[in-house]
């Protein structure tokens, strides 16, 4: 009679490595598109909440802002743009970038003040860019 160690076999050890396989490649990526599906909803409500502020300046022949990255409340002409875990970075029309804090404004004309915003938060950015003469807004990725 032969005894054995108290040891896997190798073909037990390759069953266990196949099924941990397995799992991961099945969790993992519906995870990350959780991420991002999440993400781009967050990036697409900013978007909405600007080509809002544009259309009702215009309608409503008055200024209206958005409000991006601050807990202020605004005025009631402001629209308010805060999510957690997604930095916004602001860049200006006229090349001051970096601000945590941004309020783009729309005219009764369609025109804007312009610039980029930044989104960034799991891991993904986007940016959006706000043209100052049309006022329209572009999307991009980095």
């Amino acid at each position: 009679m032969r005894r054995h160690g108290g040891g896997f076999t190798l073909l037990e050890l390759l069953v266990v490595l196949a099924l941990i396989s397995l799992l991961v490649a099945i969790v993992t990526p519906s995870f990350f598109n959780d991420r991002t599906r999440s993400f781009n909803a967050a990036v697409q409500t900013a978007i909405q909440a600007l080509k809002r502020a544009r259309v009702e300046s215009v309608v409503e022949r008055r200024s209206k802002s958005v409000l991006f990255g601050t807990a202020d409340t605004g005025s009631d002409d402001d629209l308010v743009w805060t999510r957690q875990g997604i930095e916004v970075e602001w860049a200006d029309a006229g090349g001051e970038d970096g601000r945590q804090t941004a309020r783009i404004r729309f005219f009764p004309d369609g025109s804007s003040d312009g610039g980029t915003l930044m989104f960034r938060g799991n891991g993904l950015s986007r940016r959006i860019v706000i043209n100052p003469e049309s006022g329209r807004i572009g999307i991009g990725q980095e």
